[in-house]
């Protein structure tokens, strides 16, 4: 089926699979101004597709069918992959051989080969393929690069981290080999995002990376990283399955740095802050004396809702003519940048937590 002209029907999505995340989506769409709407539910077994209808309180007229039935609908025009890593090429594949736009929750590959797989199959389908990082997508985050731009971000640190349970370690897909970036493709995905978010999508030259627990399975529960660009800017953050919930970022700048609590998740759906700092030793070094100035940014919508929004125009825009992603090319889009970086950190873990050159893996 042919990609052009399908907005003029509205974005009509296949959902495949009954993933805890794809609930949160599912809402987001609901929400949505644009023409978008869920119509089909796949899975492996399609009577679980049609409980988990009911369970999100999709209408009974949704569909419920198999992965690739929903692919072989011509009413589909983009679908929505919460699927494990290890599937993604498969699906992915299939769904762009099908003609059908693509939201695929990240990390959309295992490693860069199976990710350049998938963009080479996109770029010749000419299909839109999007990550689901929704920080991206809140108005604070445009608000944030237009702050740091004339501070001159030297140093991005940060956390990603949340404590599982039991039955986390024990049954998630996120602890066995479904996806066997762990805890680094899973948390420190958005710890890297953001850092280079911070240096305006420059590519850093270097990465290193520990391991500091695995599982049985070799999969990491916790690890730090770090990055450095040729400059001298440079980053460095912890991601774990196995720490209380943290999501801080402190962008360290020339003379002040900008603090985020919550640069994931926003703490509130309606509004979300940053904290610019000013800090410096007073009376011969006795105290330290802190000036903030909290910027605060509001939204009408939550963050994930203006992703599909994004992805909603990005699919127009292709289907108008432009056959480039909003990056300009898939060639070096922010998923593949992202991609890189994990490669770069996890080849670091595995031969010794050396330094390796990221730009070596591209």
């Amino acid at each position: 089926m042919s990609n052009h002209g399908t907005t003029a029907r509205g974005l009509r999505i296949a959902v495949l699979g009954t993933a805890s995340i794809a609930r949160k989506n599912i809402r987001a769409i609901a929400l949505a101004s644009s023409d978008i709407s869920v119509v089909v539910v796949a899975s492996r077994d399609p009577e679980r597709a049609r409980v988990y209808c009911g369970e999100v309180g999709l209408p009974e007229s949704t569909s419920c069918c198999t992965y690739q039935d929903a692919l072989n609908m011509d009413i589909i025009n983009a679908v929505y992959i919460p699927l494990p890593t290890t599937l993604h090429l498969e699906w992915v594949t299939k769904a762009a051989r099908a003609g059908k736009h693509i939201l695929c929750e990240k990390p959309i590959a295992v490693d860069l080969e199976t990710l350049n797989s998938i963009v080479s199959v996109c770029e010749e389908m000419n299909v839109e393929l999007m990550d689901g990082v929704m920080f991206m997508h809140h108005p604070r985050l445009s608000t944030l690069v237009s702050t740091l731009r004339p501070l001159t971000p030297l140093h991005v640190s940060s956390s990603f981290t949340f404590l599982g349970d039991e039955d986390f370690f024990k049954n998630n897909i996120r602890c066995n080999g479904g996806d066997p970036l762990g805890c680094l493709g899973d948390l420190g995905y958005y710890n890297i995002r953001i850092s280079l978010t911070a240096f305006d999508y420059t590519l850093p030259s270097h990465a290193h990376g520990v391991i500091l627990e695995e599982n049985e399975h070799g999969v990491p529960i916790t690890m730090s990283c770090g990055m450095r660009w040729e400059d001298g800017r440079s980053c460095s953050f912890t991601c774990s399955f196995r720490m209380q919930t943290q999501q801080w970022v402190k962008i360290a700048c020339k003379e002040s740095h900008v603090d985020i609590d919550d640069f994931v998740i926003p703490n509130d759906e309606t509004h979300a802050n940053f904290d610019i700092v000013k800090e410096g030793f007073v009376e011969e070094a006795r105290r330290c004396q802190s000036n903030k100035e909290q910027v605060e940014v509001e939204n009408v919508k939550p963050q994930q809702t203006l992703m599909w929004e994004e992805f909603a125009n990005r699919v127009q825009k292709r289907c108008e003519g432009g056959g480039q992603s909003s990056s300009g090319n898939f060639g070096m889009s922010y998923e593949v940048m992202t991609q890189l970086c994990i490669e770069a950190c996890m080849r670091s873990a595995r031969e010794g937590s050396r330094e390796v050159d990221v730009r070596k893996s591209f």
